[in-house]
């Protein structure tokens, strides 16, 4: 309704399609282009609140993928969910605590569930305890990354 159209205005080439214009750059989770894996795009979304998370998460994604650690769905699937994305840009815009829950989950971290969060009070407390404690935009997806006590410093503010 506000006319906004997401560009790429860094990347003016054809990025793997023939007769794709720059500015219909489609992306998959406004993150990876659908046809060539090792190509990523880090903070294509506006996420509202903070940016820092947002592309805390999709840096630490891009990184496991690039690594080998995770996998990214087949390419016909990206595509797919890039064209439908790209027809009316459904996720140019985001919630930062969404969006980081969303990534994790992408990368096989997603939220434990409540039997599986009352299994881990009992296996490992204080880490679970942590892990309940935290923000949501915390760059600690899993409770074993909770392992040394919160820091109540904000990691994303800057100083000018």
């Amino acid at each position: 309704a506000t006319g906004f159209k997401r560009d790429s205005a860094g990347l003016c080439c054809h990025v793997g399609r023939e007769g794709e214009e720059c500015k219909r750059l489609r992306l998959w989770r406004m993150v990876w282009h659908p046809s060539l894996p090792n190509f990523a795009c880090c903070l294509q979304t506006h996420p509202y609140g903070s940016h820092w998370a947002v592309a805390d998460a999709e840096a630490r994604w891009i990184a496991s993928v690039l690594a080998g650690y995770v996998a990214l769905p087949p390419a016909k699937r990206r595509e797919r969910a890039a064209a439908e994305v790209a027809e009316h840009q459904s996720q140019d815009t985001c919630l930062d605590t969404t969006e980081v829950a969303a990534i994790a989950r992408d990368m096989g971290l997603g939220r434990p569930g409540y039997f599986r969060l009352l299994g881990l009070l009992v296996v490992k407390p204080r880490r679970t305890y942590r892990f309940l404690k935290q923000l949501k935009t915390s760059r600690r997806f899993t409770v074993d990354e909770c392992a040394t006590p919160l820091d109540d410093t904000c990691l994303y503010e800057t100083r000018l």
